[in-house]
């Protein structure tokens, strides 16, 4: 079972970032949730953004290059592959 938590005003995310690390940590044999999180890396920003609980340079990460329907589209294959696995 994951942690609850209940945020003081304006801290939702801080709690998020909580919840998903407990679950990163509980289950590292199986590494399900490994494989349930992307942590996409905006223009402008690095990979060094990424919060340790996420496991920069060890999990995958994508980078999205251009705010733009490309750059989306690029996301969106990676998020959303087909059924063929493309």
């Amino acid at each position: 079972m994951l942690p609850t938590c209940t945020p003081p005003r304006n801290r939702t995310q801080i709690c998020q970032v909580i919840v998903i690390a407990t679950a990163i940590r509980r289950d590292r044999e199986s590494r399900e949730w490994e494989r349930k999180i992307l942590p996409v890396v905006l223009p402008g920003r690095s990979e060094n953004e990424i919060p340790v609980s996420f496991l920069p340079g060890i999990a995958d990460h994508f980078r999205v290059h251009s705010l733009d329907p490309e750059g989306i589209a690029d996301l969106l294959r990676v998020l959303l592959p087909t059924r063929s696995g493309t």
